[in-house]
C-alpha cells in the first residue's frame, strides 16, 4: 500500500535584504516496500522513492518563532492531511490502483483547503 509523508524545503536564496526565510511544503507518495524510516532526499519525482508529488506549496514565509506564518498553517494542515491518508491507506490503494491519479490528487488538494 501506498504510504504518504510531509516534506519541507527552504526556497532559493533571497537577497540579503529579506531577514526573514522562505519554505516549501510537499505531500509525497512514497514506492511501496521501502523501509518505515525513509525520507527522499529531496522534493523532486525523480528523487529515490518517490512515487509521486500530491501537493507541493510555492514559497511560503515562514517567519520567526510566531506560528501564525503561512507556513505554519500550511505544515499544520499538510500533516493533518497525511495522517487522513496514511490512516485511509485501503481508500487510497484502490484509487491507486484504479489507475486514476487524478482523483487522489485532487482529494488531496480538497483537504489542504480544510
Amino acid at each position: 500500500m501506498p504510504r504518504f509523508i510531509v516534506m519541507t524545503a527552504r526556497a532559493a536564496a533571497m537577497p540579503s535584504s529579506v531577514k526573514s526565510p522562505y519554505r516549501y511544503v510537499a505531500i509525497l507518495q512514497l514506492e511501496e516496500d521501502l523501509p518505515e524510516n525513509f525520507r527522499p532526499k529531496m522534493i523532486s519525482m525523480r528523487a529515490k522513492g518517490v512515487a509521486g508529488i500530491l501537493y507541493k506549496s510555492g514559497t511560503l514565509h515562514a517567519g520567526g518563532a510566531n506560528i501564525n506564518t503561512a507556513y505554519a498553517k500550511t505544515l499544520n494542515n499538510a500533516n493533518r492531511t497525511c495522517e487522513r491518508l496514511n490512516s485511509a491507506r485501503l481508500a487510497t490503494a484502490a484509487i491507486m490502483r484504479s489507475g486514476n491519479r487524478k482523483h487522489l490528487v485532487e482529494y488531496v488538494h480538497k483537504l489542504m483547503l480544510e
